[in-house]
């Protein structure tokens, strides 16, 4: 079949088969090139990310190693010097407050002293002091959220401490804050009597905690999860971006830098297959750039070709009108080449055969072709927005407001459905176009549903995923049959989950409410997977598109209500959704 496609469209014919030669020569040539062209790429990312992975390792290590010593420089500063009294003394028996007054006063002091601790180091999370004569901790943190977990064991900690002198003694503690279960990297130092200072013989310790995730963003953004960074410190391991994840080094690019001194080492990692994707770009805008040049290459072949193939199919269109007519016109010739020597000869033979013939040619006959263009009208929105704007311009003159404030909202809302910019826009902007919806919903309608919403935060900042709103209230007209309730009304109230900081919208209407079982169904219907409910199915809608842009720990979830109080709902959104050009037009 190919063979017998070959001899009817290509065999008979010299021009297509030096066509086709030429562009099978030029592909090969351009696919070497694009194959050397991407290998040498690739050779150059990778060279320049091992360049800055040495870099950014380094800064690390040197990062780490500044908080080791401003360290030391804050328990030097303990100690009296030069004249300065210093406040270790507040650590020895002594020292201890013993009246509710002097404990208050004592608060105070290291509370200060701790908070300019936290100033002068910005990549300090806590500060904690401990003294041995009483048990006293004194804590401050940078983060008023963080608490102790008072299961933790503190006083072991310091006890397993070697007591040497080759401080400070650097670990990793996990567990230290109940509502934190990130590593957390410490620097401890003992404190002495000044007079008696002695290994064996620590009055206390001054103990500084960083958050492994402050180092791992000085050595990767926390986006870039194709990094990964690990601190050692004689063999064992302190901190590891990427705890728990099998890694193959092999298939990783490697820097490392190290901190003499206290045995610590800082190794940074990325992976090669990110180099791959980054190049997927470059190399799609290489293949891009010779497929479009082949394309131009074989059109001015074809180009070239096919101004001599058309001269030649016009001289055998020529011929053929001479052998049907022999007194037709002679043929125009259009070059002064090897063709047009080729016509001038032919139209001498024809000019000697109409004389041997004698005959006067009295016309010529013309055909001419006519093409007839369909013309296919498409309606595109704009013509949508200006049909409605139009008819809202005839509803305003015609005096009849309330048809021209319907036919503005429908034009304004279908414009709004229509944008694609963002899939988040702020509450503020649903609210408005929700409301539109239901003016046109319950239009002619005796009663009207109020729509609100409280929230301490600015309705503008709130972000929710765009006309997720419009089918809860769809539902709640529906099977809650608002428009039967006294003073129909629907409020939305947003507030933050306690536990994680998520964003929480509670969605409450006064309609006709579900059964408790009902509640229980519905939300299995939610939550089950690859079930279609036969009802509420754009609540369905609406709980499958956030789990799907947010994750599964997000979506709607049915609040348990008697009947008699309404029905109620709650969206559940990350604390963290940015307005991805939802301001744009809001």
């Amino acid at each position: 079949m190919l063979a017998r496609l070959y001899r009817n469209l290509i065999g008979r014919f010299v021009f297509r088969k030096l066509t086709l030669g030429i562009g099978a020569a030029l592909l090969l040539v351009f696919v070497l090139i694009g194959l050397l062209t991407y290998y040498r790429f690739y050779g150059l990312l990778e060279e320049r990310e091992n360049d800055l992975l040495k870099v950014r390792t380094e800064l690390l290590r040197e990062e780490l190693a500044d908080l080791i010593t401003q360290f030391k420089r804050e328990t030097i500063a303990i100690y009296p010097l030069s004249g300065t009294p210093g406040y270790y003394s507040r650590f020895l028996p002594e020292g201890v407050a013993r009246t509710e007054e002097e404990a208050i006063a004592e608060r105070k002091y290291f509370t200060g002293l701790q908070s300019y601790m936290l100033e002068r180091n910005a990549n300090v999370m806590s500060v904690l002091m401990y003294r041995g004569a009483d048990g006293a901790l004194f804590h401050k943190s940078r983060y008023p959220s963080a608490a102790l977990d008072r299961e933790f064991d503190l006083t072991g900690l310091f006890a397993a401490l070697p007591q040497t002198y080759e401080y400070p003694f650097i670990g990793r503690v996990d567990g230290l804050y109940g509502n934190i279960d990130r590593p957390l990297l410490y620097l401890i130092n003992p404190l002495f009597d000044f007079s008696d200072i002695r290994a064996d013989n620590a009055t206390g310790y001054f103990m500084t905690v960083i958050d492994s995730r402050t180092l791992f963003g000085k050595f990767m953004p926390t986006e870039e999860r194709d990094g990964r960074v690990v601190i050692r410190q004689a063999g064992r391991t302190l901190l590891d971006s990427r705890e728990g994840e099998e890694l193959s080094e092999e298939v990783m690019l490697r820097a490392s830098a190290d901190i003499p001194a206290y045995g610590i080492s800082v190794a940074g990692m990325v992976s090669k297959a990110s180099i791959q994707g980054r190049l997927s770009e470059i190399t799609l805008l290489i293949v891009g750039g010779l497929f479009a040049i082949w394309i131009l290459c074989m059109l001015l072949i074809h180009y070239i070709l096919g101004f001599v193939t058309k001269r030649l199919r016009g001289m055998t269109q020529h011929f053929k009108r001479v052998q049907a007519n022999p007194f037709a016109e002679p043929m125009e010739n259009t070059g002064n080449d090897e063709i047009g020597d080729l016509i001038d000869r032919f139209n001498r033979m024809t000019r000697e055969l109409q004389d041997y013939i004698n005959r006067v040619y009295v016309a010529d006959v013309q055909k001419s072709n006519a093409e007839y263009l369909a013309l296919k009208m498409q309606i595109n929105p704009h013509f949508l927005y200006n049909t409605l704007e139009s008819l809202r311009m005839q509803a305003v003159v015609g005096k009849q407001p309330e048809m021209a404030n319907k036919l503005f909202y429908l034009g304004r809302l279908y414009r709004w459905l229509l944008k694609t910019e963002s899939e988040e826009i702020p509450v503020e902007e649903e609210l408005r176009y929700t409301q539109y919806y239901l003016d046109l919903l319950l239009m002619g309608k005796t009663k009207q549903v109020e729509l609100e919403a409280e929230s301490d935060e600015d309705l503008r900042d709130c972000m929710m995923p765009k006309f997720s709103l419009q089918p809860i209230v769809e539902n709640a007209i529906l099977h809650g049959e608002l428009e039967k309730a006294e003073d129909p009304f629907i409020l939305l109230k947003i507030g933050r989950e306690r536990e994680t900081g998520a964003r929480l919208i509670e969605i409450w209407n006064n309609g006709k409410g579900a059964t408790l079982a009902e509640q229980a169904k519905l939300n299995d219907w939610l939550n089950a997977k690859h079930v279609i409910p036969t009802e509420h199915l754009g609540l369905k809608n609406i709980h499958e598109r956030i789990r799907s842009y947010y994750g599964d720990a997000y979506g709607l979830f049915v609040n348990s209500l008697p009947p008699e109080k309404g029905f109620s709902l709650t969206m559940k959104l990350p604390a963290d959704s940015t307005p991805r050009g939802a301001h744009k037009h809001a």
